[in-house]
């Protein structure tokens, strides 16, 4: 199986529909120094532990609608990020400082560690998901538009490994509120997430931390 990044998921990287054009939107040179961006980063990395159920697109050329599965996030910054798929099939993925663990209907785990190369785009996930600025910056070129309270936002990789696996990762959002995130991958490997129910400030029982993380 070989791995690939999702901005709050990571599906089996499959040749998929043409990706879309390069991004468009205006450059943002450093968004820390930015009053139109600085705000909205301080809110999305300031919301807690967070769920939400998923809703995953997987785009192929030999379909004319897209593979559709679904799941629940649950994500800590101690922890990382669980994605629990509950469609087509069951199966958790951990991905946290360790590397990636994939554990399957049965219990079977599968650990990748964080240092393989083989992680390949996964290395920039959990700064994405912690929405961390420091990080990112050193990784990612910024584009990204306002239209009212509705914004998005576009991650390039700078040139380097991680360019070779990730062309760039959009999100959108409404307020404070992070609501899609389309990850391209190459020129025919496209994912789109969409987030429902989201919920901020979660409390995780010890029973949830030990059930859905590592």
């Amino acid at each position: 199986m070989r791995w690939a990044l999702v901005l709050l998921g990571l599906v089996v990287a499959l040749p998929g529909a043409p990706s879309r054009a390069q991004p468009a939107e205006p450059a943002i040179a450093n968004p820390a120094l930015d009053p139109a961006w600085i705000g909205l980063w301080v809110r999305l990395a300031t919301s807690g532990n967070r769920s939400c159920r998923f809703e995953e697109r997987r785009y192929f050329p030999f379909r004319s609608a897209p593979i559709v599965v679904t799941g629940q996030l649950r994500f800590t910054a101690e922890r990382g990020l669980s994605l629990q798929y509950l469609t087509p099939e069951r199966r958790l993925l951990v991905i946290d400082d360790q590397g990636v663990l994939m554990r399957d209907a049965a219990g079977r785990s599968q650990a990748v560690p964080a240092d393989e190369r083989s992680l390949g785009p996964l290395a920039a996930l959990l700064p994405i998901m912690e929405f961390n600025l420091p990080q990112l910056v050193q990784a990612f070129t910024f584009r990204g538009q306002h239209e009212a309270d509705r914004w998005t936002l576009t991650l390039v990789p700078r040139p380097g490994e991680l360019a070779r696996g990730l062309r760039w990762v959009r999100m959108t959002g409404d307020g404070s509120r992070l609501r899609k995130i389309e990850v391209n991958l190459s020129a025919h490997q496209r994912v789109e997430i969409l987030l429902l129910t989201f919920r901020e400030q979660v409390v995780f029982s010890a029973a949830d931390l030990a059930r859905y993380f590592r």
